[in-house]
């Protein structure tokens, strides 16, 4: 039986948009984020890419929001309804 947990929150901005984010914890590292809501991205390609890469790496709990910010940046992704920093928030909250 695994001993892996997983842990979700999220926040709802004003106007009624809502930022979701669930991490799989193992021991002391995080071996997979999921991001979802309410809102839309472009371009949305990069965004599923994003979500694969961050499903492939194993991090350490307090280097998660540093790595999600990194990728975030890199993809020069536009948020319409969330920002990036709701993002980070949520996740932030998750693994405190």
């Amino acid at each position: 039986m695994s001993d892996a947990l997983i842990l979700c929150d999220e926040k709802k901005r004003a106007g009624g948009k809502i930022v979701k984010a669930c991490v799989k914890i193992h021991g002391d590292l995080v071996e997979k984020v999921m991001i979802s809501g309410d809102f839309f991205v472009d371009p949305a390609e990069k965004f599923e890419e994003l979500l694969q890469e961050l499903s492939n790496m194993k991090l350490r709990k307090d280097a998660v929001v540093t790595a999600v910010a990194e990728l975030l940046r890199k993809k020069e992704l536009e948020f319409s309804g969330v920002t990036i920093e709701d993002i980070l928030e949520v996740l932030n909250k998750i693994l405190q």
